[in-house]
């Protein structure tokens, strides 16, 4: 039995290992993309966030062709914030009213009207810098390229809970970029994302997806891995806030972790499953402490930390905040690998 809590941990260890050499194979294209871009954005009851995410998306370098924004049922008069906007910007906009269908709809919809080559993606309560939309747009002028993502930051102003997440997110981002070039994706975050239109339609978009909560982002990056080339543009940046509250944070990650479930590709299920295996013999160790020995405990420890402590010093993070993402993530793993049980279980009772 000992034996068998050390299996998934040394494959987690060596997948992450792998993911370290990948990490700094950022390939650099040097050609601005020539085509049309869309830039989607859905968004529900963000009237306070709506005039920092025009003002920065004023400041491009590259405008886009057109800009399509979906509000998805808001409630606080977002859409009369839009409406002022629209007049001051040097590019086409569109604005829709769905009546509360969910993110996938909103996009779905946008998508089928959109004139573009290529779709951006991002969320309004977002800021980005003057490059994002050059930058993001830039890997798709080779066309094996069929997606981007951007980085992703946290806003933090000073605060213990907001560089608590910051630090988190900067890990996560290390992750994504590194799983990414690595060609194994495992994470993308819709704030940030741009693919082709036409695979987009090619691979059904987010048909039969419906059901799942969140995964508008990680679920279509599944879907679009092995149909061309994917790329981290780290410096495509984005800004945004992260969750207020531990009540927030508890359900955002409830929600993250349930759509493991829906995944469709196998190499990407065998991916997940190293690693929930991984942290569920972490998990079992510690409450077979007295039967398997501190040493199990231990080695379980090193072979999940040791490479992400690689992974985060790679990606240039702070020793501080790779100290912070490491402890959130041995908290994370205790609730981890109860949710996806949790779930499936609500789903077979509804």
């Amino acid at each position: 039995m000992n034996n068998l809590l050390l299996i998934f941990p040394l494959l987690y260890a060596f997948q992450v290992l792998k993911w370290c050499f990948s990490l700094k194979k950022d390939v650099k294209f040097k050609t601005v993309f020539p085509g049309n871009i869309s830039w989607i954005v859905p968004f529900k009851n963000e009237r306070n966030q709506l005039d920092a995410f025009f003002q920065s998306v004023s400041l491009q370098t590259r405008f886009p062709y057109e800009m399509i924004l979906v509000d998805d049922g808001s409630e606080d008069h977002s859409a009369e914030v839009v409406k002022e906007w629209i007049p001051k910007l040097s590019f086409p906009v569109q604005l829709i009213t769905l009546e509360g269908l969910g993110k996938k709809r909103a996009i779905s919809q946008a998508i089928e009207m959109a004139k573009g080559e290529i779709v951006v993606c991002s969320d309004a309560d977002c800021t980005f810098s003057p490059q994002f939309i050059e930058e993001i747009s830039r890997p798709f002028s080779e066309e094996r390229v069929v997606w981007v993502s951007g980085r992703v930051i946290f806003k933090s102003d000073g605060g213990f809970w907001k560089e608590v997440l910051a630090s988190e997110n900067e890990g996560f981002q290390a992750i994504t970029a590194a799983s990414i070039r690595a060609n194994r994706p495992t994470m993308a975050n819709g704030a940030a994302m741009a693919f082709r239109k036409k695979m987009f339609i090619e691979v059904g978009g987010y048909r039969g997806l419906e059901h799942v909560q969140s995964g508008d982002d990680e679920l279509l990056l599944h879907r679009m891995w092995g149909k061309g080339d994917l790329v981290y543009a780290e410096n495509a940046v984005v800004e945004t806030h992260s969750v207020s509250s531990w009540k927030a944070f508890w359900k955002q990650r409830k929600r993250w972790v349930s759509k493991s479930g829906d995944y469709e590709n196998r190499r990407m299920k065998v991916t997940m499953l190293v690693a929930w295996m991984a942290r569920f013999s972490w998990v079992l160790s510690l409450i077979l402490w007295n039967i398997v020995g501190a040493q199990f405990v231990i080695l379980n420890s090193i072979f999940i930390v040791l490479p992400e402590i690689i992974l985060l010093q790679r990606w240039g993070l702070s020793s501080s905040r790779a100290a912070v993402h490491l402890v959130i993530q041995g908290v994370y793993s205790l609730y981890v690998v109860v949710i996806p049980f949790l779930s499936r279980i609500k789903k077979k009772q509804g």
